[in-house]
């Protein structure tokens, strides 16, 4: 028996160091990638609109501090993750034709309830990657809800045929976001998506308890 329990008691000290491991390869994925686009955004509107550009450094700021801080933290309180969210959604505006019709409504959340860090940023970056076009009229929504300890998080978007494939591709960064909802929300959140009439509908889940 001690020796069973010494070995189960290695097993999951080695299933947690792996699970960690695991989530510091994804979270590596994702946060170069949105740096990156945010970067691109604020390149083009320097050239356009400099007070604007100045801005988005000082929003672009705020998110590296709070992407940089979360890097030691577990969880944050939620209404850390929406002003981030805000201030993402702030940076794209910018980059917006004037065909798009744009509708987010982000919670104000007056709880200490709390979520796993840049955890939703993936579902909404990918509105903005796949449901733009300068060709027709188009356009994007983000809600998010609370209910008790449940986090609700919905996306809509058009889908474009040139763009098609890039939303295909794009799943690699959903299936690394749901991995890490596996390891960090076992049991305890869902997601759904599909395709609709040229439309992407998205829904995540989360019972924050």
């Amino acid at each position: 028996m001690r020796k069973w329990n010494r070995e189960e008691k290695n097993n999951s000290i080695l299933r947690e160091e792996k699970a960690k491991a695991e989530l510091m390869t994804l979270k590596a994925q994702i946060h170069p990638h949105f740096f990156f686009n945010t970067l691109n955004t604020i390149y083009a509107l320097s050239h356009s609109d400099v007070p604007q550009s100045q801005e988005a450094l000082l929003k672009l700021s705020k998110m590296m501090r709070f992407a940089m801080n979360e890097e030691n933290r577990e969880k944050v309180k939620l209404q850390e993750e929406m002003e981030f969210i805000k201030n993402y959604l702030d940076l794209m505006k910018h980059r917006l034709p004037t065909n798009v019709g744009f509708k987010a409504d982000i919670l104000d959340v007056k709880s200490d309830i709390e979520i796993v860090p840049m955890i939703l940023l993936t579902f909404i970056e990918n509105c903005f990657k796949h449901g733009i076009t300068t060709e027709k009229p188009c356009g994007i929504s983000i809600e998010t809800q609370l209910k008790g300890t449940t986090f609700t998080l919905k996306t809509q978007n058009d889908i474009f045929e040139n763009k098609a494939n890039a939303l295909d591709s794009s799943e690699i960064g959903i299936d690394n976001t749901v991995r890490r909802l596996d390891i960090l929300y076992p049991q305890n959140y869902t997601y759904r998506s599909h395709k609709e009439n040229g439309t992407y509908y998205c829904e995540l889940q989360i019972n924050l308890k």
